[in-house]
């Protein structure tokens, strides 16, 4: 039976599919990750409307999660912004984990509701944007710092990519929780926002969390098994996912381990 459904998540093999998200707890293989290693089920999903149910649900939870905090500035988790289970997670991630600095690759509707966080908590936030004018128009909006930054040609790891030239903005900050949206990623079919790697080697700290935006894309899945393999040889790698209509992938430290449950 498994044999006749090998079908491809945007056309991931799916072996090396399995490979990626294949994790365990404690010893005990996460239920949702499993299933995944059948990526007939993504396609199924979406054929019967399954995943937008898990959207809604998703919706349902960070609204009333939004609201209890006192946040009453709208959300659109729809079309090209940042979808339900992203918002999710990021609300998770930084109330229910002690990660205190940010760095966000790619601003929209989730640079607004880390703002809004920050306002509830102590966050350091770093938001980087290539798009000047979408860059200012959220930077209207928030009151964390905002790095508009053009995208440059660079080889890493032997793949010619673009990367955001932020320059010397930088420093030498490290942050422990570096969520991968950007840049726009849809058009690239392989190794899709691959330089996020740099800023992971050169800004992740010790002790990390890192949340990649549409995981169930081909070229982002490359990134992710790329990336974890890097943050491996550190120590053991973790691995969560997050499904409504975009998948997101959270790797992690040991530290912040608790996250790939939510």
């Amino acid at each position: 039976m498994q044999s006749a459904f090998l079908l491809s998540i945007d056309g991931y093999p799916h072996g090396e599919w399995s490979q990626v998200i294949n994790t365990s707890y404690g010893g005990q293989h996460i239920a949702k990750l499993e299933l995944l290693t059948y990526p007939f089920v993504w396609r199924l999903a979406h054929f019967f409307g399954n995943l937008q149910t898990r959207e809604v649900a998703y919706q349902n939870i960070f609204f009333e999660g939004s609201r209890r905090l006192g946040i009453d500035i709208p959300f659109y988790p729809v079309g090209g912004a940042a979808n339900a289970s992203l918002l999710y997670l990021i609300l998770r991630v930084c109330l229910d984990s002690d990660v205190q600095s940010i760095l966000e690759l790619g601003v929209g509707q989730s640079t607004l509701l880390l703002n809004e966080l920050r306002k509830r908590k102590p966050l350091e936030i770093t938001s980087v944007e290539n798009d000047a004018a979408w860059a200012e128009f959220v930077r209207k909006r928030v009151d964390h710092e905002v790095i508009v930054a053009p995208l440059r040609s660079a080889t890493i790891d032997g793949v010619d990519t673009q990367v955001y030239d932020v320059g010397g903005k930088l420093g030498d900050r490290r942050f422990d929780l570096m969520i991968v949206d950007g840049p726009i990623g849809f058009n690239v079919r392989r190794r899709s926002r691959w330089g996020c790697i740099e800023f992971a080697r050169k800004h992740l700290a010790d002790d990390y969390v890192v949340v990649i935006d549409d995981a169930h894309r081909r070229g982002e899945m490359d990134t992710v098994k790329h990336l974890r393999t890097l943050l491996n040889a550190r120590g053991p790698c973790n691995v969560g996912l997050s499904m409504g209509t975009c998948a997101q992938i959270v790797l992690a430290s040991a530290q912040f381990r608790h996250v790939i449950m939510f």
